[in-house]
């Protein structure tokens, strides 16, 4: 009986051992990229400025990524790959530094389209970013970034043209936004403005 006694300490033994390995695997081949995410290329080797880019989405082995810095033809990592290899999480304070930045260039002084619909003028660089979120908001309450996308600028609203070389222009955008079948062949803005004095 003591013999049965050791084989059933042996096999719980043998499953806590079985159960480590399973977890410790897990933890090692697990994505090191989570969707959502920001991280950080660090070069390491080279005087190459560090870049900021965000995961996306996952497929396979590939981690689709936006709101980067980084040029290049395509916005896709392989697993294992050096940029794979060469990136880590980025801090809160790296993801404000960088929203700021993008922010502040593309927003001040601009009507905007917040991402909650509402819509007002950017004017000052006082901003909170919300690491929990994802978001990067003004002091007027105006939420430019959250997970990804970015809102809308209003464009000022056009004036009409007041020279021969605005009128151009202006009947040039209006011929190429008519449809189709309402064009006229041979209508040539130049030929058009020539029967109007135009100050």
């Amino acid at each position: 009986m003591e013999e049965f006694k050791n084989m059933d300490k042996l096999k719980d033994d043998l499953f806590e051992a079985i159960e480590t390995i399973c977890k410790d695997y897990e933890s090692k081949h697990e994505p090191k990229f989570k969707a959502g995410q920001w991280y950080i290329r660090e070069y390491k080797h080279t005087e190459t400025e560090d870049k900021m880019f965000r995961i996306s989405r996952i497929e396979g082995r590939y981690f689709y990524y936006d709101c980067s810095n980084i040029s290049a033809g395509s916005n896709w990592i392989a697993k294992d790959s050096p940029f794979y290899n060469e990136s880590r999480p980025a801090t809160p304070a790296e993801i404000e530094s960088y929203l700021r930045k993008i922010c502040n260039e593309k927003y001040i002084g601009k009507k905007v389209c917040s991402i909650y619909n509402i819509t007002g003028t950017v004017k000052g660089q006082i901003y909170k970013y919300l690491f929990d979120s994802d978001e990067f908001i003004y002091d007027n309450g105006l939420t430019v970034y959250k997970q990804g996308k970015f809102a809308s600028i209003i464009p000022d609203k056009k004036k009409l043209p007041k020279t021969k070389e605005e009128y151009k222009v202006f009947l040039d955008d209006f011929w190429h936004a008519l449809p189709e079948d309402d064009k006229i062949d041979g209508l040539v803005s130049d030929d058009f403005l020539d029967q109007y004095e135009i100050e």
